[in-house]
């Protein structure tokens, strides 16, 4: 019955049981012509492009990998540099103070000869007035002992005498 049944369904298609397995049998050839014409290229692309992707995916791992070392030694670096400026900036300030110290105490020393300079200056001219004090004021002490032996001196006389001495003097 099954078997009848197939046959009507072939007679109704209009096939002979003789066609049916030739196209059952070219079918299975052109499975396996499939199977090797395009499965397995299809496949060894797709492996080779897997591989591809595989080996581009270390590579970046690699790279990655490098740029996180490189960042981690140019940090160092950076830190190194940055200390290094902290020293040569404290050296520097160092010099600084060191300089500004020794130009105060130059300074210093220059402005104590200086006033030792004009202290002795000062005392040169202080010991010149002084004798020229003393010359006048002899001067002005004989001038009124002549004027007073030249004539006799009541008290108005004396006065008046006093204030000439020390007109002249103030001259």
């Amino acid at each position: 019955m099954l078997l009848a049944e197939k046959s009507n369904v072939f007679e109704q298609l209009g096939l002979t049981w003789q066609e049916v397995i030739f196209h059952a049998i070219s079918l299975c050839l052109l499975a396996v012509v499939l199977w090797y014409l395009l499965y397995k290229p299809v496949k060894k692309m797709i492996q080779e492009r897997k591989t591809k992707i595989q080996e581009v995916f270390e590579k970046n791992q690699k790279l990655q990998q490098e740029a996180n070392s490189s960042k981690r030694e140019y940090e160092q670096l950076l830190m190194q540099a940055r200390e290094e400026a902290t020293i040569v900036a404290q050296e520097a300030t160092a010099k600084a103070q060191e300089s500004v110290k020794s130009i105060l105490e130059e300074a210093e020393k220059k402005a104590e000869a200086i006033v030792g300079v004009a202290h002795k200056e000062t005392v040169v001219e202080f010991t010149r007035m002084q004798n020229e004090f003393k010359e006048k004021a002899a001067d002005i002490i004989i001038d009124i002992a002549s004027k007073i032996v030249e004539r006799e001196v009541n008290e108005k006389d004396n006065k008046k005498f006093i204030e000439e001495c020390l007109k002249e003097w103030d001259k």
